[in-house]
């Protein structure tokens, strides 16, 4: 079964999307890619992927265990019924599974059992000064939400929202405690290969809410719902 690295739904996968693949002696040992460019064998482990235009591209892996292989999407394959198989190191596991191929197929980073979506805040003093904020903290060896403070007025707070399979929308919204803030950006984020980002401004109504819904809309379906918490 081959997956959304970032929603874990059941359904299509985008051209340039993190996928999850989960099945039995995937691999002889766990490793992850050292780098760029990514590697098409870790411990072993190859996969390829034929679209349905019978057209077969290596898959580049990013990491490797028995029971899970994440890997990156290769980019202009064919919409429809594609086949991924993934060969074990040892030769003795061949897996084969049938996914489609959709132009988005979008799906939200979360961070910790309470589903804090993977982002940062971007905090724009009147000067113009700019500081980045994290969204959660490590206490104890456990992840926690830190919550989002608006300070004093002047003080813009901009969302850097992190997830995948989205570069291919023609429209991305993001609603937040069920209010719509404006979307300024969206689309691969630069750094890290299949990673996306949305950018929204914040808005002051939802100081004081608490732990809140992140619904992100790509083409007018939402994805995986996530969470953030205001003071």
């Amino acid at each position: 079964m081959s997956v959304s690295a970032a929603s874990f739904f059941i359904g299509p996968v985008a051209p340039e999307s993190i996928v999850s693949a989960f099945g039995i002696d995937l691999g002889v040992g766990s490793a992850s890619a050292p780098g760029l460019p990514l590697p098409t064998e870790l411990a072993g482990t190859t996969a390829t992927i034929t679209d349905s235009s019978g057209a077969e591209f290596a898959i580049s892996l990013l990491f490797v265990s028995g029971g899970q292989v994440n890997f990156l999407v290769p980019p202009n394959l064919a919409t429809g019924r594609a086949v991924i198989t993934i060969r074990s190191g040892d030769g003795a596991t061949v897996q084969e599974a049938e996914v489609e191929i959709a132009p988005v197929a979008r799906g939200v980073f979360s961070l910790n059992s309470q589903r804090i979506t993977a982002a940062l805040i971007l905090r724009v003093a009147p000067g113009g000064e700019q500081t980045i904020e994290q969204v959660v903290e490590l206490d104890g060896g456990v992840l926690k939400a830190v919550p989002i403070d608006f300070g004093p007025e002047g003080h813009r707070l901009f969302l850097l929202l992190f997830g995948t399979g989205i570069r291919g929308s023609n429209r991305v919204d993001l609603r937040i405690d069920g209010r719509f803030v404006s979307v300024s950006f969206f689309g691969p984020q630069g750094d890290f290969v299949g990673l996306d980002q949305a950018n929204a401004e914040l808005t002051r109504d939802l100081a004081g809410r608490g732990l809140v819904n992140v619904e992100l809309i790509a083409d007018r379906i939402s994805a995986n719902v996530t969470k953030l918490m205001f003071r």
